[in-house]
């Protein structure tokens, strides 16, 4: 389970209640100092400037703050456009090999949120043996990548996050012709709607959206659709 940068205990308590799992959930900010300098409030508000807006937005939203807590979603905003993305997938590929080498395991799957989806597409892309993967609105991986992918996707993605939904269409049309398994839902709600505690939490898209996975992970890793 890869969490978001924001809502990291919010994303492990929905993947704990997946019943039936071995989950494991890494610390892929373990090697960037940056993170830890930054609350996890001020990285959602931070987070939220980039969903497609333009310059003009980004400002008028920031305008909306008073100037401490401006100042402060500011110098996350400038971590999360220059945090070391290159090394959180070195992270996410040693869990994989530490979970693939546990006696018992036999099948694999993985589950991300924001960046942790992000993560979960570039990990599929890798060519692993994974036996599932769910993305909640995180971006693809590279398209040349994509023939790699060795296991079928699912997608969920806000209908207003137009930085990474608008690119959800190409995203399916590289996996369709590289013969990919990949089918994905567009919901009436912002990016970082299925993790409780955040600001933008949607109960009703949460729920439709954590079916849909419980029952698509249980298709591809073996268990009975609960």
């Amino acid at each position: 389970m890869l969490p978001s940068a924001s809502s990291p205990d919010a994303s492990v308590e929905v993947c704990s209640r997946k019943a039936g799992y071995l989950t494991v959930a890494p610390d892929i900010y373990s090697n960037d100092r940056g993170y830890a300098a930054h609350e996890p409030e001020v990285i959602e508000s931070a987070a939220h400037l980039r969903l497609g807006r333009e310059a003009a937005e980004i400002e008028a939203v920031l305008q909306t703050y008073e100037p401490s807590l401006r100042q402060r979603i500011l110098a996350a905003y400038e971590w999360v456009l220059a945090r070391p993305t290159t090394t959180y997938i070195d992270v996410v590929a040693g869990c994989f090999e530490h979970v693939r080498a546990r006696a018992g395991v036999k099948a694999i799957g993985s589950i991300g949120y924001c960046m942790g989806g992000r993560l979960t597409a570039e990990l599929a892309a890798t060519g692993v043996d994974l036996s599932a993967a769910v993305i909640f609105y995180g971006a693809g991986p590279n398209p040349e990548a994509i023939p790699n992918v060795r296991c079928p996707v699912q997608g969920h993605y806000a209908v207003t996050d137009r930085g990474i939904t608008g690119k959800v269409y190409d995203f399916a049309l590289a996996m369709h012709a590289a013969g990919k398994t990949f089918n994905y839902s567009v919901y009436n709600a912002d990016h970082g709607f299925g993790e409780p505690g955040a600001k933008v939490y949607n109960s009703e898209a949460a729920h439709i959206a954590g079916m849909r996975s419980n029952a698509f992970l249980a298709k591809h890793l073996g268990l009975m659709s609960p």
